[in-house]
């Protein structure tokens, strides 16, 4: 009776296996393939930061330059983004857009032509030309200014690709820089943001009160900007001084 039971056991757990291997072992075979697709568009976007690179640009709820403003972003600010971008070709200027969320959560559309995807923010220490290759034959007959913000696209040894907007220029420059010539301090690149702002001022008085608000900060003490902020500060105020004299005289 034992042996009867015992066979039957057997029976029973075989059995299953028996159906399991039948039919073809290609199509029952599961790879890895199968549950990892290549397919770039079955992955999600990752986040990624996006930073401003123009002096003031819209942020609005619809990707439209005529979608309602939300708020403005400034030269430097950063937000992020998942890469969702729109183009919208309902007036006669083709523009794209990408979605972005800024530090307080405020959402909207930017044009993704002022900002830079992915990238790092630096400053430039000191006058530097720039490279047309990672080669120091490779000069070109552009130079970046002190003080000069700009973010990193790449890097190659003592060398970093980088983009910005000279003050003489109409649109964004690109090329090649020792690594050496910039600094990735929060305080330095927020002086000199600062101190860019400063300057875009038409009227005299309203740039000297900027600049003053700078080197009379005592948390911006630290930069290595702040001597070269004073240099501007003093300057001016003597250019004030003469204008004075020269109304005086007159």
């Amino acid at each position: 009776m034992l042996t009867k039971n015992l066979k039957l056991s057997l029976l029973l757990l075989l059995f299953p296996l028996m159906f399991i291997s039948c039919g073809d072992d290609e199509e029952n075979e599961v790879t890895y393939e199968d549950v990892i697709s290549d397919d770039p568009e079955d992955e999600p976007n990752l986040e990624v930061n996006v930073v401003c690179m123009w002096k003031a640009v819209s942020l609005r709820e619809e990707p439209s330059s005529k979608g309602k403003y939300v708020t403005t972003m400034n030269l430097g600010e950063t937000g992020t983004t998942y890469g969702e971008t729109v183009t919208d070709s309902s007036s006669s200027k083709v523009r794209e857009y990408v979605k972005i969320t800024l530090g307080d959560g405020t959402e909207g559309w930017i044009q993704k032509n002022l900002t830079a995807v992915d990238v790092a923010s630096y400053v430039v220490k000191s006058r530097t030309k720039l490279y047309k290759r990672p080669d120091i034959l490779a000069t070109s007959k552009k130079e970046f200014d002190i003080m000069q913000f700009i973010v990193v696209t790449d890097t190659q040894d003592d060398w970093m690709k980088v983009k910005g907007k000279r003050h003489q220029d109409g649109w964004f420059s690109e090329g090649w820089v020792k690594s050496s010539h910039l600094s990735s301090s929060d305080i330095d690149i927020t002086v000199a943001i600062l101190a860019e702002r400063a300057i875009s001022f038409s009227d005299k008085a309203k740039k000297l009160e900027a600049l003053n608000e700078i080197t009379d900060n005592a948390d911006f003490s630290g930069s290595i900007f702040i001597s070269s902020v004073q240099d501007m500060t003093d300057e001016l105020k003597y250019e004030e001084e003469e204008d004075e004299g020269d109304e005086i005289y007159d």
